[in-house]
């Protein structure tokens, strides 16, 4: 019988427990993808205000009006 995650309280009965040795590779696996996505997102924000800057133009955020 599986005991309940509570009572595993050491890597060494972690690694007896497929369960928690899945849980644990697939917060890994999320976290790296979110951290590529944070990675990619700042790159693509530098590149575009880089852009703008060179062409010398500004984004608005609200338009103006007349």
């Amino acid at each position: 019988m599986l005991k309940p995650l509570s009572c595993i309280t050491s890597v060494k009965q972690a690694s007896k427990s497929p369960s928690l040795l899945l849980q644990q590779s697939l917060l890994n696996h999320f976290h790296r993808q979110h951290q590529n996505n944070v990675k990619f997102n700042k790159i693509n924000y530098n590149t575009r205000k880089i852009r703008e800057r060179e062409k010398g133009e500004k984004r608005e955020i609200w338009p103006k009006k007349f």
